[in-house]
């Protein structure tokens, strides 16, 4: 039979993608790799189902009607906030600590914000636009002079930012991640395969293997046969 280099190319790659199957190392970097993909998509989504809640603030000293009745009049300007209330300072002090993202005391002096740690911005957005609308009815109370009436004479004045970019920003940076995670798993996978191929040279080397094949085929039929097969491999195991 005459030699060919693309029957030999053929069978070096036909036996790198066998060893290279059986390969207890490659089955454990994968199998790995497959778990922190699969334990990374989990974490991913279970933070984005938490950003997607609304925050939970509670309040003393307000009504809960009279603040959710303020903050749905502000319509689209503040985030929604779900409110609850607390008996007082020290059951709001302990709900912040447990599970409730701020609490909203009011105080002869004003208001107090509490949190465990700096509370989110849109909290404070949307504490600091009720609070002030409810000041506000209160000395208009004071006046005698009626809130809603008030409101209706002043007229809207509300300010609504329009992204009139052809890709949005949430849009830009899923994309961004999505291309360096894909990134990062070429790269681990051409850095393992690479590593594999070099290791099966060593390998076959120390075992004087090499020599023995390279008697009886040609050495860039013999390499081109070993990146061919382990390049395969990895693009199939990516």
């Amino acid at each position: 039979m005459s030699y060919t280099s693309s029957n030999t190319i053929r069978t070096v790659a036909a036996r790198e993608i066998s060893v290279a199957v059986r390969n207890k190392g490659i089955i454990f970097s994968l199998i790995i790799t497959l778990i922190l993909a699969i334990g990374g998509i989990g974490v991913a989504s279970y933070f984005n189902t938490r950003e997607d809640a609304a925050p939970a603030l509670a309040v003393v000293g307000i009504s809960t009607e009279e603040f959710r009745q303020v903050q749905d009049a502000l319509g689209e300007n503040v985030e929604k906030l779900s409110v609850a209330d607390a008996t007082g300072r020290d059951a709001a002090e302990a709900a912040v600590k447990e599970d409730i993202d701020a609490a909203l005391i009011k105080t002869d002096e004003g208001y107090e914000l509490l949190s465990d740690g700096q509370p989110k911005s849109s909290i404070q957005a949307t504490v600091a636009a009720v609070t002030s609308t409810l000041t506000q009815n209160e000395a208009l109370d004071k006046l005698g002079i009626n809130p809603q009436e008030f409101g209706e004479a002043m007229g809207a004045a509300n300010v609504k930012t329009m992204d009139i970019s052809e890709d949005p920003v949430e849009e830009q940076m899923g994309a961004i991640v999505t291309v360096m995670l894909g990134m990062m798993l070429m790269t681990f996978f051409i850095m393992l395969f690479a590593g594999n191929i070099g290791g099966r040279i060593t390998e076959e080397k120390s075992s004087r293997v090499v020599e023995i094949i390279l008697a009886s085929v040609r050495p860039l039929d013999f390499l081109a046969g070993k990146l061919i097969g382990n390049t395969i491999v990895g693009l199939v195991a990516t």
